[in-house]
C-alpha cells in the first residue's frame, strides 16, 4: 500500500474513533422511547455552544487529515460531514426523554467541526515550517497524544455522580506530558523553532482542551492537574540530560516514563474513588444491568477507549524489537484480552458493580484496534524509510 494511502487508513480509523466517542457522549445510555410529544428547542442553551463547539473541533481536525488532496475545501467539507453527523444526533435526541434536540447545537457543531479543519491547516502549516522534511507529526508516538484525549472527554462526562472521578485526568494529562517534552528533547529540540516555555505552554493548552467536559463538575481539581502538569512538562524540559536531537533510539526511554503513568490510570479506572468494603463476586454474561443509566454507559465507554490505549501503548513498545508483524498481533492482542480479562475481575468485587463477558469480548477487541492502529503507522514509517 503507497504511504500517503496507508497514512489515511490510520487517520480515518481515528476520525471514526473520535466519532464514536461523541456519539458515545450524546446518546448514551441509548433508550430510545416514541415521544408522546414532539420537543425542539430551536435556540436551546447557548451555554452549551463552547462545549459542543469543541467537542467536533477534532472531528474537523482529523476530517482534513484523512482527505486525499483538495486541502482548499477541507472547512466546507469539515462543516459538511459536522453538520450532517450533529443532524443524525439531534434527531435521533427526540427519542431521548433526558435529552434535548435544538438548533443552536447544530449550529455550534458544524461550525466547531470547520474550524478543526482551520486549525489542522494552521497547525500543519506551522509544523512544515518549524521542523525538516520527514519529522512531521506523523511519529508514532504521537498517536498517544490523540488517543489521551477522547479519554479525558469520557472521565469529565461520566463523573457527574461522583466528582471525585475528575482525578482520573491527572495521570492521563501526565501521559501526554511526558510524551511531548520527550518528543521535544529526544527528536525535536535541535531543529524545532519552538523555545520550551511555549511547548510548555502547547501541552497546558492541550491538557485543558481535554479537560473542558470535567471544568463544571471539578474545576478546583483540574486547576491543580493543570499546575501539576504545567510544572512536570517544564521539569522534564529543562532538568536531566541536554537535548540530544535526532536521537533514534529514544522511544523505550519515553515509553518507559509513561507506563507507570498508564498503570495509575487502569487502576483509578476500575476502583476510584476507593470502596469501603468489597462483595463477593458477581458477574453477568451480557450488560452488567446493574446502573443501566448514562454515567455506567459512558464508565463502559471509557474503559473500551483505555483498553484502546493499552493496546497501542504495548504494541509500541513491542514493536521497537522488531518483531514480525503476526507475532506483534498475537501478543499484542492475547495480553490486551487478559488485562480486560483483570479489569472484569476487579469489576467483579466492587459493590453496585459486576464483572460482564460482554464486556471483556469488547475490551479485547478495542485493544486489539489500538494494536492494529500501530501496526498500520509502522507500515507507513516503514515505507517512508524506504524513499530515503
Amino acid at each position: 500500500m503507497p504511504a500517503a494511502e496507508s497514512h489515511r487508513v490510520i487517520e480515518r480509523a481515528l476520525l471514526g474513533y473520535i466519532v464514536v466517542v461523541v456519539v458515545l457522549l450524546t446518546l448514551a445510555p441509548f433508550r430510545f422511547v416514541w415521544p408522546t410529544h414532539w420537543i425542539i428547542d430551536w435556540w436551546g442553551d447557548s451555554r452549551d455552544a463552547p462545549s459542543n463547539f469543541l467537542l467536533f473541533l477534532p472531528v474537523g481536525y482529523f476530517l482534513r487529515l484523512s482527505l486525499p488532496g483538495g486541502q482548499r475545501r477541507a472547512p466546507w467539507w469539515a462543516l459538511l460531514f459536522g453538520g450532517a453527523l450533529s443532524f443524525a444526533i439531534e434527531t435521533l435526541q427526540l427519542f431521548l426523554p433526558e435529552r434535548l434536540t435544538s438548533l443552536w447545537d447544530l449550529l455550534s457543531d458544524s461550525v466547531g467541526a470547520a474550524a478543526g479543519a482551520v486549525l489542522c491547516g494552521a497547525v500543519r502549516r506551522r509544523f512544515d515550517r518549524m521542523l525538516p522534511a520527514g519529522l512531521t507529526l506523523e511519529h508514532p508516538l504521537l498517536n498517544l497524544v490523540y488517543l489521551i484525549v477522547p479519554l479525558m472527554w469520557l472521565t469529565g462526562v461520566g463523573v457527574e455522580s461522583e466528582p471525585a472521578r475528575v482525578w482520573l485526568l491527572a495521570p492521563l494529562g501526565a501521559m501526554g506530558a511526558l510524551t511531548l517534552s520527550g518528543l521535544w528533547r529526544h527528536r525535536y529540540a535541535v531543529a524545532a523553532a519552538m523555545p520550551r516555555p511555549a511547548l510548555a505552554v502547547l501541552v497546558l493548552g492541550w491538557f485543558l482542551f481535554g479537560a473542558v467536559t470535567g471544568l463544571s463538575y471539578g474545576p478546583l481539581v483540574v486547576a491543580q492537574c493543570a499546575a501539576g502538569i504545567f510544572v512536570l512538562t517544564l521539569t522534564r524540559l529543562y532538568l536531566g540530560r541536554s537535548p540530544v536531537g535526532l536521537d533514534r533510539r529514544f522511544e523505550q526511554r519515553v515509553l518507559a516514563s509513561v507506563w507507570p503513568c498508564f498503570v495509575i490510570y487502569l487502576l483509578m479506572l476500575v476502583g476510584w474513588p476507593l470502596p469501603h468494603a468489597y462483595a463477593p463476586f458477581d458477574y453477568a454474561v451480557g450488560y452488567p444491568e446493574i446502573h443501566f443509566d448514562r454515567n455506567f454507559t459512558l464508565r463502559i465507554a471509557e474503559q473500551l477507549g483505555a483498553l484502546t490505549l493499552f493496546g497501542y501503548l504495548l504494541a509500541e513498545s513491542r514493536g521497537r524489537r522488531r518483531l514480525p508483524s503476526r507475532r506483534l498481533l498475537g501478543m499484542t492482542m492475547l495480553w490486551g484480552a487478559c488485562c480486560a480479562l483483570l479489569m472484569e475481575f476487579a469489576h467483579g468485587l466492587l459493590p453496585g458493580d459486576r464483572a460482564s463477558l460482554l464486556r471483556w469480548g469488547l475490551g479485547s477487541l478495542g485493544a486489539a484496534f489500538g494494536v492494529s492502529l500501530y501496526v498500520a503507522q509502522m507500515n507507513v514509517v516503514q515505507v517512508l524509510r524506504g524513499r530515503t
